[in-house]
């Protein structure tokens, strides 16, 4: 699964991708708002998380103009706490609010229960492709994967990634 992280806290960002990595999550990492949302736009994704303080174009800039086209999960990450934050944030088309110091196992759990919630019944996929094929049907699709097994779990969650208790896991990012 490929996640697109636009974070411009360094440490923060680095760090999260690792843990995403550990997971076995493909990361696509960037500082700058701005970039985050062109490589969305121009390249898709399975899942975005976003902080809500960007430089160039912020976060719930992001998730609007990202709306507009799709409906790729979305879970801002922010260090903003206050409810007014949480429910402009939410309104702007986030699926799902976490803030920061946050344990990497939550994240992935979160991950997981929005991608479950996201995967598109009938077409076998999961994410945003910026096909044009799929814009004149009004569908809207975000990505690659997603198909549905035998059993009914979509095959890009399978069993839970990164649980290998034999792997040494950050377990909190932001403190």
């Amino acid at each position: 699964m490929h996640i697109v992280l636009v974070e411009d806290d360094e440490v923060i960002r680095e760090t999260t991708q690792i843990g995403l990595e550990q997971f076995d999550y493909t990361v696509s990492a960037f500082a700058d708002g701005r970039e985050g949302y062109e490589f969305v736009a121009a390249h898709g994704a399975d899942v975005l998380l976003l902080d809500l303080m960007l430089p160039t174009m912020n976060g719930a800039s992001i998730c609007r103009a990202v709306r507009e086209r799709s409906a790729i999960p979305i879970i801002i990450i922010s260090a903003r706490s206050d409810a007014i934050d949480i429910v402009q944030a939410l309104e702007a088309g986030a699926d799902d609010y976490l803030t920061k110091p946050f344990d990497m196992q939550v994240l992935n759990a979160r991950i997981r229960a929005v991608v479950r919630r996201f995967i598109t019944t009938g077409t076998d996929r999961l994410g945003y492709s910026p096909t044009t094929d799929l814009i004149d049907d009004h569908e809207t699709v975000i990505g690659p994967g997603g198909v549905i097994t035998g059993d009914g779990i979509p095959e890009v969650l399978g069993p839970s990634p990164g649980m290998d208790s034999r792997r040494s896991l950050p377990h909190s990012v932001g403190r």
